[in-house]
């Protein structure tokens, strides 16, 4: 099936986005998303970062929301279910997956947190 992808031409560097989703397609081979990065010539993806807010992957009944980064990012003190209401994913030892480093030495492949 055809995949879709929206791109502004214009920089944001604060608002609020809005969008309104009806039905996200589920299943193998799917991977749904709503997500907002900021590259340009002298500073390349990861350096300003990654926010998935809506990413859904294969056959998972919830959405992830993460972020991807450099190594500044890190998220050790943030508990699940006290600082926020979901739950770490696990790295790659079966810890919580708390660095936003997309080149984490114990995560999965561009994990983030």
């Amino acid at each position: 099936r055809p995949s879709v992808r929206i791109q502004s031409q214009e920089i944001f560097n604060e608002g609020l986005f809005i969008v309104q989703v009806d039905h996200l397609p589920t299943g193998c081979g799917t991977w749904p998303a709503f997500w907002m990065y900021g590259e340009d010539e002298k500073h390349t993806w990861p350096e300003w970062g990654e926010y998935d807010i809506i990413e859904g992957t294969h056959g998972n009944s919830r959405v992830m929301t993460s972020l991807h980064s450099t190594g500044l990012c890190e998220q050790v003190g943030v508990q699940a279910g006290v600082h926020f209401a979901g739950s770490w994913d696990e790295n790659t030892l079966g810890a919580p997956a708390d660095s936003c480093n997309s080149a984490a030495q114990d995560q999965w492949q561009n994990q983030g947190c």
